[in-house]
């Protein structure tokens, strides 16, 4: 076990090995992830990892730590809710 996947009650880290392999401790829950995008919850807010041929290849959120592979090309921090992709209907609110 490396230094950057310690225990979840640490605090969350962030290892981005040649943009190839992320490393994440502190997650809470992964909202969306397709082979462009990954949006989950950390401890410290909100992270959109955007890139190419992204899939997980560790996945524990009971213990807080996700590996994520493939091209990053960038990562983006908000203490907001997660920007979700909306169908057409999704667009027009709960009325239809």
């Amino acid at each position: 076990m490396n230094e950057y996947m310690q225990n979840r009650e640490e605090k969350p880290t962030l290892h981005l090995d040649n943009r190839s392999k992320l490393y994440l401790t502190g997650v809470l829950n992964i909202h969306n992830f397709d082979d462009e995008v990954v949006t989950l919850t950390t401890k410290d807010g909100m992270l959109t990892v955007e890139g190419e041929d992204l899939h997980i290849s560790t996945l524990s959120i009971e213990n807080g730590k996700v590996e994520i592979e493939g091209r990053v090309n960038g990562l983006y921090f908000s203490d907001g809710k997660p920007k979700v992709k909306q169908g057409l209907f999704g667009r027009f609110g709960k009325g239809v």
